[in-house]
């Protein structure tokens, strides 16, 4: 069973206000296995992408609001991993050729513009599109923060065997001092022993002449 979190990362927002696009659309997702959620401006969806989503659907006449700088203040600070994909809908006959609209598509980035009315396969094959660029965009992630955590056990590792070699030089200085030291003392107790030992007596060449004659 999905988790929550991988369940809201696979949900397709859509925000179409006007009309019944959305409810349609949520209707028509819904029954093809897709986790949908329907937003009433742009407020809720950035707080719902900041929740987690894989895709949206986003009507072209909303994004004449004013309220679509959130969307893109949200998309300028994405993570570098992720390029956030948009399935925009456009009327038939619609010029995207303003200087407005084009700008406005440059900053979303990721988009596949559908014209309306819309086929059900095409938005269905749309929809799953988006979510396997999505997807393979949470790959990359993943791989990102293996590696990141790679590198961060690795430091740690590193910092560790630091210490260590520390510690070692720390004990083999003392362990040396302790030496020297009992060294010193030996030599100390040598020496002094030495001094205190008596000598033999000195005998004289008469004592000794002495004892060859009478042995």
């Amino acid at each position: 069973m999905p988790s929550n979190n991988s369940v809201l990362d696979e949900r397709i927002l859509i925000l179409a206000p006007y009309g019944r696009d959305a409810e349609v659309i949520y209707q028509f997702l819904s029954r093809n296995g897709f986790e949908c959620g329907a937003v009433p401006h742009f407020d809720t969806m950035v707080s719902e992408l900041s929740n987690g989503a894989g895709a949206c659907v986003i009507a072209e006449e909303v994004l004449q609001d004013s309220g679509v700088r959130q969307l893109i203040n949200w998309l300028e600070a994405q993570e570098p991993w992720s390029d956030f994909p948009f399935v925009v809908l456009i009327s038939k006959g619609s010029s995207i050729a303003t200087s407005t609209a084009r700008s406005t598509f440059d900053q979303l980035g990721n988009i596949v513009l559908l014209e309306r009315p819309l086929n059900s396969e095409t938005l269905r094959s749309a929809a799953a599109s988006a979510l396997r660029g999505r997807r393979r965009q949470y790959e990359a992630r993943k791989i990102l923060q293996e590696r990141k955590l790679a590198a961060e056990k690795l430091r740690d590792s590193q910092v560790q065997l630091l210490q260590l070699n520390e510690t070692l030089e720390s004990r083999i200085e003392e362990r040396t001092r302790a030496l020297a030291q009992a060294n010193d003392r030996l030599m100390t107790e040598v020496i002094e022993l030495g001094s205190t030992r008596p000598s033999p007596p000195i005998r004289s060449a008469q004592d000794l002449a002495g004892k060859k004659a009478g042995g």
